[in-house]
This record gives C-alpha cells, sequence and structure tokens, in this order.
C-alpha cells in the first residue's frame, strides 16, 4: 500500500490534471478503513492534501480532498491526525470562498 501511495507522490507536484488524478486515485481507494489507516500514517501525503486544499482554487481538486477528508473524519481514532494537519479549519476556508462565488 505505501508503494502505491508513494508512486503518487509526483503527480501531486505536477500539472492540474496530473494532481487531480492523482487524488481521485488516492479517493478511490477510501473505501476500507485499512487503507484510510496507511492515508492517514503517511504524514507527508496528509501534509500534501492539506497544502493542495488551501492553496490549489480548483474546485473538482477541492472536492476530491474533501471527499478523502470527510471518508478520514468518519473514523474517530484519526480525528487527532486531522486536527494537526488543521484540515477543520481549511476546509472551513474553502467553504467560505465557494460560498462567496456563488
Amino acid at each position: 500500500m505505501d508503494e502505491s501511495i508513494e508512486l503518487l507522490f509526483p503527480d501531486l507536484y505536477g500539472t492540474l490534471s496530473e494532481k487531480v488524478a492523482a487524488v481521485a486515485q488516492v479517493a478511490s481507494l477510501c473505501k476500507d478503513v485499512q487503507v484510510l489507516e496507511h492515508i492517514v500514517e503517511h504524514n507527508q501525503l496528509m501534509s500534501a492534501f492539506a497544502r493542495l486544499l488551501e492553496e490549489d482554487s480548483n474546485v473538482e481538486m477541492s472536492f476530491i480532498i474533501s471527499k478523502v477528508l470527510l471518508a478520514i473524519s468518519k473514523v474517530a481514532d484519526f480525528h487527532e491526525i486531522l486536527a494537526n494537519h488543521r484540515v477543520g479549519a481549511t476546509i472551513l476556508r474553502v467553504i467560505e470562498l465557494e460560498l462567496k462565488r456563488v
């Protein structure tokens, strides 16, 4: 599992379409709690998600990352990790930005 996550890193720093594809690939794996555990334990991936969510204004990417983070948030044991990456505050800023666009 960790190897497949590692293979996505170059794409997370590539073009917009590569970033969206890489994040979508991770999102497709989030149906299994064991996979979520690997994602959460991967500090660099969690940091990349937080950074992309905060820095990138692409709606599709924000939506997909939010889906991944929502899946993670459903497991109470992962709440502290989400808090450490300040995911809640970032999600609220993304929502505020989208509400202003409408």
